[in-house]
């Protein structure tokens, strides 16, 4: 439990985003840019492995116009009557509208990150958002488990700014350490081993918010819209 509040905490802190995330999906007038030949630095970099799928460019088209223009009608157009909101009861056309549209909802602002994040396609066949999600990332407790999302993002020993650091890491799993964060810097812990603090804007949970994405001959609609687990 303690580590699900701390990722809470450490997400509030990060919730005005990161200027790293790079997306291969921004719509530019009706079509998609080119893809990037190289990804960025590191293993869990985002990466957009479903636009080549039947329907799936006008699919994210349609998406990332209905999230730029916040249009609720235009997103619920692509979203199943039964789409899954929660690991409840919580689901359905109605409920998602009402989320939306409520006057403190941060479900557009997800939304947003997620297409920065890139699009994998899972066993199933389904569009899985973000990329990294549908990997096999074998982390030992996964509500402690933070992406680090940038290039080269220092480890630093103290939380601030100016402190030097340990290492870096580009895109890859850091296991959060309990405690709150200090001065907008979580502790980590990194897969070497090592202890020391990270922005809380370049750290986002494993079991953040992802978007799942079904179609039949082309034809393709968010089923899930969900965080936790």
């Amino acid at each position: 439990m303690r580590s699900v509040v701390l990722a809470a905490a450490i997400w509030a802190l990060a919730a005005c985003g990161s200027s790293d995330q790079t997306s291969n999906m921004t719509v530019a007038g009706t079509e998609l840019p080119e893809q990037p030949t190289t990804p960025p630095k590191g293993r869990l970099a985002p990466r957009n492995e479903c636009i080549e799928l039947p329907g799936a460019k006008e699919f994210f088209v349609s998406l990332e116009k209905a999230i730029k223009d916040r249009n609720a009608d235009a997103l619920l157009g692509i979203t199943a009557p039964g789409v899954r909101l929660d690991f409840g009861a919580g689901g359905g056309l109605t409920a998602f509208r009402e989320r939306l549209e409520a006057s403190d909802s941060q479900l557009w602002a997800e939304l947003d990150r997620i297409v920065a994040l890139g699009c994998a396609v899972d066993d199933g066949g389904n569009m899985v958002l973000p990329w990294y999600f549908a990997q096999d990332l074998k982390v030992d407790d996964p509500f402690a488990a933070m992406i680090v999302t940038g290039s080269d993002v220092p480890v630093l020993s103290e939380p601030n700014a100016i402190a030097s650091p340990i290492e870096r890491i580009s895109w890859d799993t850091v296991t959060a350490v309990d405690g709150p964060p200090k001065n907008g810097f979580a502790q980590v812990r990194t897969t070497s081993g090592g202890e020391g603090f990270v922005a809380a804007d370049k750290l986002r949970s494993l079991v953040d918010y992802r978007l799942y994405v079904s179609g039949q001959n082309g034809n393709w609609h968010i089923t899930s819209f969900v965080s936790g687990d």
